[in-house]
């Protein structure tokens, strides 16, 4: 060990081999610790579950889910239109009553045509 006298008049010792004082020592375990930390962290920000990784995935995901939204959004459009359409026309309304879910009046017969037979004489075999 060598004493060295400080400019400032005290006793200041250093090492010969060059191993840190106290101090020095102190400030590198603190450097040391805050490096780590921000190293865990900048771990965490990329792969934890809040990550960059993650952040990612859901800007995707989200686009797919506005795209969805615009497409809905202009099939709601057309529903209203037909909508309107149907409440100003009432017989438009009667027309899709009797076509598209057979219902008529009490004083009507509802008539079902049925198919021609078809002139394969094998289909005609099967006929019972």
């Amino acid at each position: 060990m060598v004493n060295r006298e400080s400019p400032a008049g005290g006793d200041r010792r250093t090492y010969a081999r060059g191993v840190p004082q106290r101090g020095d020592l102190a400030r590198r375990s603190l450097l040391a610790l805050v490096v780590g930390a921000a190293a865990v962290f900048a771990v965490l920000a990329q792969f934890g579950e809040n990550g960059i990784v993650t952040w990612w995935r859901l800007r995707g995901e989200t686009a797919r889910l506005e795209g969805q939204v615009a497409d809905l959004e202009r099939q709601n459009a057309l529903v209203d239109a037909r909508l309107a359409e149907l409440a100003a026309d009432p017989e438009a309304v009667e027309f899709l009553a009797r076509e598209r879910y057979g219902m008529r009046r009490p004083d009507e017969e509802v008539l079902t045509v049925l198919q021609a037979p078809s002139a394969d004489p094998a289909a005609a075999d099967a006929l019972p």
